[in-house]
């Protein structure tokens, strides 16, 4: 049976009824879903050198003893977005490199390891470069 199923699909493809995707499609689809992951972490690990550079720069703790003055800057100052919106694109970057050659062989934790891995590695890539400028 399974010899006859693929007798019917070769004879349909060379009649020209079913046409085969050529391999470049594949290939950047792997690619655009790669690059897309790398997007997104490089965003995040931007959003997560801005929060060090906030804390770094502004020092919130002394701040804090300033009083009300204090409190209200850091409250009102503190990158709170740029923390969370790297939090959700490291989220969706292991969401995304799950589905992305042989990823699915690999563990949740694995993933989620890699992950936080290549994400503080680019963040101090990231912090680093803005010591140059």
């Amino acid at each position: 049976m399974k010899k006859n199923i693929q007798n019917e699909i070769l004879k349909k493809i060379e009649k020209g009824e079913v046409r085969m995707k050529p391999k470049w499609q594949f290939e950047a689809k792997e690619k655009g879903k790669s690059g897309v992951a790398l997007g997104t972490l490089i965003l995040a690990a931007v959003g997560i050198a801005s929060v060090i550079f906030f804390i770094k720069e502004y020092e919130p703790w002394t701040l804090w003893e300033l009083g009300e003055v204090g409190k209200q800057i850091v409250i009102e100052d503190f990158p709170y977005w740029w923390f969370v919106v790297g939090i959700i694109l490291v989220a969706t970057f292991t969401n995304v490199i799950k589905r992305v050659g042989d990823n699915y062989k690999r563990t949740e934790k694995e993933i989620w390891i890699i992950t936080i891995v290549v994400t503080m590695i680019i963040t101090a890539v990231v912090w680093n470069i803005r010591k140059l400028f």
